[in-house]
């Protein structure tokens, strides 16, 4: 499928001997591809039957700087209803559950194909290598945020513990002299519910908060802020957790006293 377009690979070049130089071979004569010295040396780099190299699944874009190739970016996709722009190195992405903006390194560069997107590296050097995944990541979250967005659950345990919704976000009464208030900023929804019974995770787990948005990291870190005005303690696991989080118990005083 990646051969079926090589209009990014203008004209032949001398490609040096590595693993780059056999993708876009590969892709410039838009046909399998007879391992070169390299891919030879290292089969396990390929996980391929010998002598071929397959495209499918994976799209390449070459960049060259002085006839070689400096730089190989994946690709992440783009769905139908979901609008992606770059200017410089800020990337906008809106979709149908909102927009989201993110300024992305200076030494990444955007590039679009025909229904993706590209984030290319300039070179193999480790720190650009990390910001490479690190930068597709961040877009691909952002494309997965506004189409499907994210959700985190956490568990209210304790006798009398509480969370109600309100017009700002929730009102937590989580055994403290004074309720708490939450406010949820913009782009995330706060909501409760009393759990099924298959998903209490203790017999006095009274209300599941949800907390749900587009921004993968937003709602992480308004779950955490949640979870931490009170942490559940060791003892009785009274507390705000995450759902699916465990918490280590600890023995009680036996209240025989020292002797």
């Amino acid at each position: 499928e990646a051969m079926k377009d090589c209009s990014l690979v203008d004209r032949p070049q001398e490609f040096p001997v590595s693993k780059a130089g056999v993708w876009a071979e590969a892709i410039r004569r838009r046909e399998p591809l007879v391992l070169n010295d390299y891919a030879a040396a290292h089969p396990a780099k390929t996980g391929l039957p010998e002598g071929h190299v397959a495209l499918a699944n994976l799209l390449v874009v070459p960049v060259f700087s002085g006839g070689k190739i400096t730089a190989v970016g994946t690709d992440v996709a783009i769905p139908a209803g979901v609008t992606v722009t770059a200017e410089a190195h800020v990337v906008t992405v809106t979709g149908p559950r909102g927009a989201l903006t993110r300024t992305l390194h200076p030494e990444m560069a955007v590039q679009f194909a025909e229904g993706a997107l590209l984030v290319v590296r300039p070179s193999d050097a480790p720190k650009h290598r990390a910001l490479h995944g690190l930068s597709r990541t961040l877009v691909a979250n952002m494309v997965e945020g506004v189409t499907k967005g994210y959700e985190k659950r956490l568990a209210v345990v304790g006798v009398g513990y509480k969370a109600e919704v309100k017009p700002f976000g929730i009102m937590l009464t989580v055994g403290l002299s004074h309720t708490v208030d939450v406010k949820a900023p913009a782009g995330i929804k706060l909501t409760t519910e009393p759990p099924p019974p298959a998903q209490k995770v203790a017999d006095n787990h009274s209300t599941t908060i949800a907390v749900s948005g587009a921004d993968k990291e937003l709602v992480g870190e308004i779950a955490a802020e949640i979870r931490g005005i009170r942490p559940p303690e060791p003892y009785k696991g009274k507390g705000i957790r995450y759902l699916t989080e465990k918490v280590r118990r600890k023995a009680g005083k036996t209240g025989t006293g020292a002797k």
